[in-house]
């Protein structure tokens, strides 16, 4: 069985993540320095990959709390602001219970 040595979705590890090395400079930069920042671009071009990738590195994983949440299917404001607070309530649990919760869903 051959299998795609190609990574089409999501983001796996920073072994995985090709270029890029000048924006994901520019993106770790501006952050830092505490600027806002807009990536812009068609679909399907790598944004959600270079942010992923860009919260790995150990200026923003040691300084940042960080959080990622996909709003595109939300229809209200009440739909963003639930998406929004689940994702912080659960990226702000201790490791520990963040496991046991995973190892009760396994």
């Amino acid at each position: 069985m051959v299998r795609n040595p190609f990574i089409t979705s999501g983001y796996i590890s920073a072994d995985y993540f090709c270029d890029r090395r000048f924006e994901s400079e520019r993106f770790i930069r501006e952050v830092v320095n505490g600027n806002n920042l807009a990536l812009v671009s068609t679909r399907r071009m790598g944004k959600t990959g270079l942010i992923r990738h860009c919260f790995q590195y150990p200026e923003i994983r040691k300084n940042y709390y960080t959080f990622f949440i996909d709003i595109y299917d939300s229809r209200s404001l009440r739909d963003l602001v639930f998406a929004l607070s689940k994702e912080i309530l659960e990226g702000l649990k201790p490791p520990e219970r963040r496991r046991c919760k995973a190892f009760g869903n396994a």
